[in-house]
């Protein structure tokens, strides 16, 4: 078996199209809070690319959901329903784990304040933890809440 890497921004027809009679090796990636807004957008362009997504998230935002729906039953998408503050393991190679996974307004610090810190410092070191041990590429994402702008500090002292 002959393992190519795919090209960035090339979907499944690109290089496939063009290598035949050779396997390509799909790319496998990880995307935490990948039910919310940004995570779901992300999930739809990996995928794009052709890679097998994972989608990892807590659905502490239960409408967030519905963001997914449209890729729930395809063959190369995976949701996980986990809190990454907890032990963290996924099976198989990863190439990529992106960590998407954090609360996003003053409103939702002041409604789960304690995950919002959980998911910002555990969260982020069990997923460090995991693309160490798959030796995965990894991207951290943060709210612009960590600022502290003066909505979040006025959030802040009503705790």
């Amino acid at each position: 078996m002959v393992e190519t890497p795919r090209l960035m921004g090339e979907g499944s027809s690109g290089v496939a199209g063009r290598m035949k009679g050779r396997r390509i090796r799909m790319e496998r990636t990880l995307i935490t809070g990948g039910a919310g807004f940004l995570g779901s957008h992300l999930c739809d362009f990996f995928m794009g690319l052709g890679h097998e997504v994972i989608c990892m998230d807590n659905l502490i935002k239960k409408e967030n959901v519905e963001n997914i729906t449209h890729l729930i039953g395809h063959a190369r998408f995976k949701f996980i329903k986990y809190d990454v503050t907890e032990y963290l393991h996924v099976d198989g190679k990863l190439d990529h784990i992106l960590h998407f996974a954090s609360l996003a307004s003053p409103k939702d610090y002041l409604d789960y304040p304690i995950q919002a810190l959980k998911v910002g410092s555990l969260g982020t070191h069990k997923v460090l933890g995991l693309a160490k041990g798959k030796r995965a590429r990894f991207l951290l994402a943060s709210t612009s809440m960590v600022t502290a702008s003066k909505p979040v500090a006025s959030a802040l002292r009503m705790i």
